[in-house]
């Protein structure tokens, strides 16, 4: 058995309880002339994601907790606290941050072959 695909079915043992959700890259599907496309698990791991369409950040962007919680305390600070002097503006922004919907998922990412 692939390796990486092994390391997803333990992940899925050992937190049943987790959603999977699959990041893709844009390489995988980059035209429209197929309807399935060929694709590798590049990883997996656990994590939390925040889509962002519900009222924080880039309404078309879902967040990866360990990857993007930076870039969204900036995010937020700047747009939303820009009339604030900058250590209140990104305290609020980290308070914010940490009481989003954060969904705990085991997140596999897809690439190309």
């Amino acid at each position: 058995m692939n390796k990486k695909f092994a390391g997803l079915i333990k992940l899925v043992d050992e937190n049943p309880d987790l959603a999977v959700k699959f990041m893709v890259n844009y390489e995988v599907c980059a035209s429209d002339d197929h309807t399935y496309w060929l694709a590798d698990i590049a990883s997996a791991e656990v994590d939390e994601i925040y889509d962002g369409n519900h009222g924080h950040g880039d309404d078309e962007t879902i967040y990866i907790r360990s990857l993007d919680e930076e870039t969204l305390v900036d995010y937020i600070a700047e747009h939303e606290f820009e009339d604030a002097d900058i250590e209140t503006a990104y305290s609020e922004a980290e308070k914010i941050v940490k009481d989003l919907a954060w969904q705990k998922v085991i997140l596999v990412y897809i690439d190309v072959c």
